[in-house]
């Protein structure tokens, strides 16, 4: 607060909630039960002011001035215990609550000489609050053998917080699964309904449901407005490492965007239902950090349950290879939603389906690149549904021109440009490619498939000069 000024009026700010971020790269991070985190929104009541129009004038009106909340982070390398409270709601209405970041990350932890546990790390998350240690527990006891490795969170806590943002991580090695470490799991215990305002972010290589208290079969619910899901970290999980076996859970998501980036594998459930209002986007993930250089943007979502995807439109970002996979024999792979939203500024882009049945029955697109479906048994196409590789007449952005060669820079490693229609690589741009492959193939009337010219890629050129000698649109 500002000194009360001679009219008599308080004027100030409402500061903004704080960041907290406890890292432990090595061990555990415990939270003891009467332990409090806060980083809620403030108010205040301040007076502001105010024209009056018809006076020409301004007076000053108390109002109540509220604050966004900030952000907490917490990760361990061993395991987290979360006994204690975390605190993060707006100020106000019309602020935003806080963002929490929990993650499981043993990247830092530097084990050169392999001393350190290799057991699976996850996330386990239920509905209820639940208290993890041992009652009568104190400072530098062991911590109970069922501990390590995970963490654990529920939506209740999560609602109680307040927190607008959630963010599960569990990074892949950087170096990729050393000594056969297997990838991070989010596993949603028993029925679980998660409800956050702006978004859920499910960043781990494997989604699985269990059972809780015996019980063999369980719903799964998530709500917000901007859903990801799948590993930031690794594009690919080989089947030696995780497969999928059909379960008792449901797994059910409604956001109004939902991403799909890099590898993820759903286990334990019979049905997967991916609900969003607009775009379902399919992104790959690029490994930057390896040599020789990888040079293409893999992903997948791989699942022995049913799969029902349900979008105004999935597509495929620029240069994404993206495959959806139902490996259960007789499983089956739905595709729903109307064409609401404009096509995307995505190009060469690849999205391949490959189930036992596929009814296509919603809207899929890869601007001048490629959709493939493959189906053991049959595919259909429904009325009304649009299947399409074309451009739809957009104007789309798509790499530089650098000494008269066109090219799409590479963050990274040596090497780290893809060249189109030039040596080295010759890379072809604007075909479009559709493959159906089935033993029964059955297009409906009213069924569209897509392949019409018309829309253009559009390159930049910087040439410094007078206006700067500096390319801000230069790759990192």
């Amino acid at each position: 607060f500002n000194p009360v000024d001679e009219l008599g009026n308080v004027t100030g700010e409402a500061l903004k909630g704080g960041d907290v971020s406890i890292t432990a790269d090595r061990g555990y991070l415990v939270l003891e039960q009467g332990s409090n985190i806060d980083v809620s929104g403030s108010d205040a009541k301040l007076d502001l002011p105010v024209a009056r129009a018809a006076e020409g004038s301004v007076r000053f009106a108390r109002r109540t001035v509220g604050s966004d909340a900030g952000l907490i982070s917490l990760t361990s390398a061993e395991g987290i215990v979360l006994d204690g409270s975390l605190h993060a709601k707006a100020g106000s209405p019309t602020n935003r609550a806080g963002r929490l970041a929990y993650a499981l990350n043993r990247n830092n932890r530097q084990d050169e000489l392999g001393g350190f546990p290799l057991n699976p790390l996850h996330i386990d998350v239920t509905q209820q609050d639940q208290k993890a240690l041992p009652s009568g527990l104190k400072f530098g006891d062991a911590l109970p053998g069922s501990s390590i490795g995970q963490a654990g969170i529920s939506s209740e806590e999560i609602a109680k917080a307040g927190f607008d943002d959630l963010i599960l991580s569990l990074p892949a090695y950087e170096n990729g699964q050393p000594r056969g470490n297997p990838p991070g799991e989010v596993r949603f215990v028993g029925d679980v309904n998660f409800n956050t305002k702006s978004s859920i972010n499910v960043d781990a290589q494997i989604v699985e449901w269990a059972g809780l208290n015996g019980s063999t079969t369980g719903n799964v619910n998530l709500k917000t407005s901007f859903l990801q899901l799948g590993s930031s970290s690794i594009s690919e999980i080989p089947e030696l490492i995780g497969t999928s076996s059909v379960g008792g859970g449901k797994l059910t998501t409604h956001a109004d965007w939902t991403q799909l980036t890099g590898a993820s594998l759903l286990t334990g459930l019979n049905q997967v239902n991916l609900t969003s209002l607009h775009d379902v986007r399919a992104v790959g993930f690029r490994n930057a950090n390896v040599e020789p250089a990888i040079r293409e943007f893999v992903g997948n979502l791989r699942t022995a349950a049913d799969l029902n995807l349900t979008a105004s439109q999935i597509y495929p970002s620029t240069l994404s290879k993206y495959t959806f996979s139902v490996t259960n024999p007789t499983g089956k792979l739905t595709i729903s939603g109307r064409n609401t939203d404009s096509t995307p500024l995505s190009a060469a882009g690849k999205l391949t389906f490959n189930a036992p049945v596929i009814e296509q029955n919603g809207v899929l697109k890869a601007p001048l690149g490629t959709i493939e479906l493959n189906a053991a048994k049959n595919i259909s196409f429904g009325k009304d549904s649009l299947t399409s590789v074309s451009a739809d007449g957009k104007t789309i952005p798509f790499g530089e021109i650098f000494n008269n060669i066109w090219r799409y820079p590479l963050l990274g490693s040596t090497n780290s440009n893809l060249v189109f229609n030039e040596k080295p690589d010759n890379i072809s741009l604007g075909e479009k490619h559709l493959v159906f492959k089935s033993p029964d193939i059955d297009l409906k009337a009213g069924s569209i498939i897509d392949i019409s010219g018309g829309g253009d890629l559009l390159a930049y050129e910087f040439q410094p000069g007078l206006g700067g000698e500096f390319d801000y649109l230069a790759t990192g």
